[in-house]
């Protein structure tokens, strides 16, 4: 599917922008803003995005009544268009933050590949992007039923976009009812992804405690092992990464499931640069965007989740180079947390392949969607250089 206007074709420095001719000024996308991004200028008479503070989350393109909020990633042009070329009855929208693969949601919907087949199938960065006018037309115009999993809304990574998702439905549910449309033709289905303890192999050593970013995890004495409250956690799989025993995993991201995939990829024998991206800060690649010949991406729940040995494990097997890919420390869905976990996971890279004299194919960097190919002109960069290594 393609989910984003090309970049050759969407002439703005940035993914996000107003346009001031239609602008209505009812300034609904400044007060629906979840990181206060969006501004009235009095002098200029016009809305305005503060780039810096803006993540993406396009609450505000959901918003606007008057479409004047211009966003490359998953618009209402681009998602009809491609609902154009199906027939499929069934619309699921999931959000990453709970559901990491089209496998996985599958699975989560309790269907065959088969059966499968006949759902309109998106993951999106947050499901709140949809806009009212795509479910009622799916429902209304094209017959369609609707299945919407968001996260639940005190895990939303965006903070509003979960709530104001469901704020939509309910809008759009009334108005169903009140011309004989059943409620059932869009559904609501949340879930958060959980970590999964095993308490037989854990140490006691209490990492998963020092990075967790919610207070999920802890070691209360006299232990020796940790608990998890799973009501407080959000699914990072920072504990997974930092446990030295492998005693947490996290569901859809597990360390065997990652394993196989870059044990796959290594084995045909194509890849140059192997990326581990945070999903949250780069959309256009993990959703099938053509890459640079020689890369392959394994997206992330977030970049502290990578973990040293599958690092190791990609150099080991022939692939030249890795790249992280983090969200700038401004814009980290889990704050604090990550930016421990990364530059502790980097430390720890930089020890074990230094005495390799490997340490210069691994890099990280900072990317964020709402910078226009610079998420690319890293890959290049880095790719130039690893062939001259």
């Amino acid at each position: 599917m393609e989910m984003a206007v090309s970049a050759a074709l969407w002439g703005y420095e940035y993914g996000i922008e107003v346009d001031a001719e239609i602008c209505a000024r009812c300034r609904m996308c400044e007060k629906a803003c979840p990181f206060n991004a969006i501004h009235y200028n009095e002098d200029a008479e016009r809305m305005e995005v503060d780039i810096e503070k803006c993540q993406m989350c396009a609450v505000c393109y959901t918003t606007c009544p008057s479409s004047a909020i211009q966003y490359i990633y998953y618009n209402l042009a681009s998602l009809e268009n491609d609902l154009e070329l199906s027939d499929a009855p069934v619309i699921v929208a999931a959000c990453r933050g709970n559901v990491p693969s089209y496998d996985e949601l599958r699975r989560r919907l309790g269907v065959s590949e088969e059966d499968f087949r006949k759902y309109f199938a998106l993951l999106l960065p947050c499901a709140g992007r949809l806009r009212a006018e795509f479910i009622i037309d799916a429902v209304v115009m094209r017959n369609k039923k609707v299945i919407l999993m968001p996260c639940e809304e005190d895990f939303c990574r965006f903070v509003r976009g979960s709530e104001a998702l469901t704020k939509k439905v309910r809008m759009i549910q009334q108005i169903f009812s009140a011309f004989g449309i059943p409620k059932d033709a869009v559904q609501l289905r949340r879930d958060v992804l959980k970590v999964v303890f095993k308490p037989y192999k854990c140490l006691g050593c209490a990492e998963c405690q020092a990075f967790c970013p919610t207070g999920a995890a802890r070691v209360v004495p006299p232990g020796p092992v940790a608990e998890f409250d799973l009501e407080k956690c959000k699914g990072c799989g920072i504990c997974a990464a930092v446990c030295p025993a492998h005693a947490v995993d996290l569901k859809g991201w597990e360390f065997d499931r990652i394993s196989a995939r870059i044990h796959e990829i290594a084995s045909e024998g194509k890849t140059k640069l192997l990326v581990f991206c945070c999903q949250w800060c780069e959309f256009s690649h993990i959703d099938g965007e053509e890459l640079p010949e020689g890369v392959e991406v394994i997206p992330m729940p977030c970049s502290g989740r990578v973990d040293v040995l599958h690092v190791i494990q990609a150099i080991y097997e022939g692939i030249k180079g890795v790249l992280i890919v983090a969200c700038p420390e401004e814009e980290c869905k889990l704050d604090e947390g990550s930016k421990a976990a990364i530059y502790f996971t980097m430390e720890r890279l930089k020890e074990v392949l230094s005495q390799m004299n490997l340490e210069k194919r691994v890099r990280i960097c900072f990317s964020s969607p709402k910078y226009i190919g610079r998420f690319n002109e890293e890959l290049r960069g880095f790719l130039s250089e690893l062939e001259k290594m």
